[in-house]
């Protein structure tokens, strides 16, 4: 009995020797966990790092201190995002469409025999506008290569160019009497410092529909010298599309 014991013992002992090294789950699939990182990145949109991006757009710009609508125009836009995140530059180039604007000026009498010696009359311009801004722009929601809704604010440095051609639009004197104080054509230009705030939506991640309003102001000093203000202040609102690369 007490040999049969001890084979028994033995018996188990050879037993748990021969599983102690296995798994008895080691047949059990684990599962994979995603990665968090990437499964993040697809779900934004991101495509790459770099973004390049060129479009079209309409604008509105209406210049304060002169009488006479909005002016329109259309333009080619770009931009560009060394990271595709919250950076990036842009420029643009727009074409404004004939306008008019209003104002008013002297004439005065030829001979002092003339009276009145001096009248205000009513001037009319007909004016082309071309304009030019390179800046940088900042993104507050979401990130330049991200789908759908984004929002930002820029700043931009700028080139306004104004020429046009004057009449008086007073019938109420004798043009042979006085002599007109205003300029037949005019030729303005200067730089311009604004900024603004803008919205985006993503498209498929490549095509952006945007739309934003700037305030430009003149600029009265360029290379620390001053320079003399031929512009006035303007408003401009920029609507359009882009595609990105």
């Amino acid at each position: 009995m007490k040999k049969i014991f001890i084979a028994a013992i033995l018996l188990t002992t050879n037993v748990l020797s021969s599983t102690a090294g296995t798994d008895p789950f080691s047949n059990r699939t684990i599962p994979q966990l995603k990665d968090k990182k990437t499964s993040f990145s697809s779900s934004r949109g991101r495509t790459s790092d770099n973004t390049i991006g060129v479009g079209g757009h309409a604008s509105f710009l209406k210049l304060f201190g002169s009488g006479g609508s909005a002016l329109i125009g259309i333009g080619i836009n770009g931009l560009y995002s060394s990271d595709g995140e919250r950076n990036a530059f842009f420029g643009d180039f727009t074409y404004y469409f004939p306008g008019k604007i209003t104002g008013t000026s002297y004439a005065n009498a030829y001979s002092s025999t003339t009276s009145p010696s001096q009248i205000e009359i009513n001037t009319e311009t007909k004016i082309t506008t071309l304009g030019l801004r390179i800046g940088y722009r900042r993104y507050l929601i979401n990130d330049v290569s991200e789908e759908g809704f984004k929002a930002y604010l820029n700043v931009a440095a700028g080139l306004l160019m104004i020429k046009g051609t004057t009449v008086s639009t007073t019938t109420t004197y004798d043009v042979s009497l006085y002599d007109e104080q205003f300029e037949p054509t005019v030729s303005l230009s200067g730089f311009t410092i604004g900024g603004g705030i803008g919205a985006e939506y993503s498209l498929a991640s490549k095509v952006n529909l945007f739309c934003e309003a700037n305030i430009n102001v003149p600029a009265n000093t360029v290379n620390g010298a001053e320079v003399e203000v031929e512009i006035p202040i303007f408003a401009q609102i920029l609507i359009g599309a882009r595609y990105h690369f």
